[in-house]
């Protein structure tokens, strides 16, 4: 019976999670998918009206991104939100370049995100923002990594992983807890 209980309880919080998810999703992003709303969506049209260049390239198997869950998709979404966002207000850059590669390994789906900008770079840690831990902590929610490399110009190195559990089980994935990589913020 308390098997059956916590199997209630899991199938509830994880309906209730994707409910949540859903309501706080862009509506770019349920509309166009994941590249169209990073190519086409609010980033692109910040760095328009700050007349920055701004430059999508995706690598990989595309159609990879039609089996991304809502969590992952999100994720991914608000991670290069932040990062244009944070270019846009402190880099003086002229131009952003995102890069998404795409892939299987070892029944994952890894997503590849990488936004570098043009702009002044990090003086030092003391200008990792509220927005550099929030994109750490979303990576991390993924079993995912997060890397920022000061160049000219700042680059922001993400990976995601997604189970492919999500995709057999008919897009109805059970919210199970990632297990979570630390990698410290990185300059």
């Amino acid at each position: 019976a308390n098997t059956q209980s916590l199997e209630r309880l899991t199938q509830k919080m994880g309906a209730s999670l994707k409910s949540v998810v859903n309501a706080l999703t862009p509506d770019e992003l349920n509309q166009l998918g994941l590249y169209a709303a990073i190519t086409y969506g609010s980033p692109a049209q910040l760095c328009e009206v700050s007349h920055i260049g701004y430059q999508v390239d995706l690598q990989g198997n595309s159609l990879l991104l039609e089996e991304l869950d809502p969590l992952t998709n999100l994720a991914a979404y608000r991670i290069v939100q932040e990062s244009v966002s944070n270019a846009v207000k402190y880099a003086l850059c002229s131009n952003i370049q995102i890069r998404l590669r795409v892939g299987m390994r070892d029944d994952k789906i890894l997503l590849f995100l990488s936004i570098t900008d043009d702009g002044i770079g990090l003086k030092s840690l003391g200008q990792i923002t509220h927005g550099f831990h929030s994109i750490r902590d979303r990576a991390m929610a993924l079993n995912g990594v997060l890397h920022v490399h000061n160049l000219p110009g700042v680059r922001v190195h993400t990976l995601l992983r997604q189970e492919t559990g999500y995709l057999s089980a008919g897009k109805n994935r059970n919210a199970s807890p990632h297990s979570a990589k630390i990698s410290p913020l990185r300059l």
